[in-house]
């Protein structure tokens, strides 16, 4: 969604096909999704909160740096190949994509990958990185 017109762009990224809210420390649980999008603890059933939009982030800042997966090419077309790598935290950060980043970039896009959601960072985290 672009929010304002150039010079002062601001661009948002938005799904809400299964946007809920969450109160305070509530945890959600349920299995709704966009396969190789959805953070390790939702895949694997456990009660979740909204560190699972910041690993989606992480796996959309990650595409729109290099233009390519954060997984293996043969799992892509495999939903659960591409769910088990994620679980496991199989990104890929070849150097060949990545060369041309900074390291600043590439840090905020490994931290947002986190496959523990207690040592991913919050918003409020990220917004205080230096990328």
């Amino acid at each position: 969604m672009l929010v304002s017109a150039w010079p002062q762009l601001t661009c948002k990224l938005c799904d809400f096909g299964f946007a809920t809210v969450l109160k305070g420390d509530a945890l959600a649980r349920g299995k709704w999704y966009t396969p190789g999008f959805a953070a390790p603890e939702l895949l694997s059933g456990y009660p979740y909160d909204t560190k699972i939009d910041i690993f989606s982030l992480g796996v959309v800042s990650y595409i729109l740096l290099t233009g390519c997966i954060p997984w293996a090419s043969d799992t892509w077309n495999d939903d659960a190949k591409v769910n088990d790598a994620m679980i496991q935290g199989k990104v890929q950060f070849h150097p060949e994509d990545w060369d041309v980043v900074s390291e600043e970039a590439k840090n905020f896009v490994q931290w947002t990958m986190t496959t523990d959601p207690e040592f991913r960072p919050s918003a409020e985290d990220l917004y205080a990185h230096a990328w």
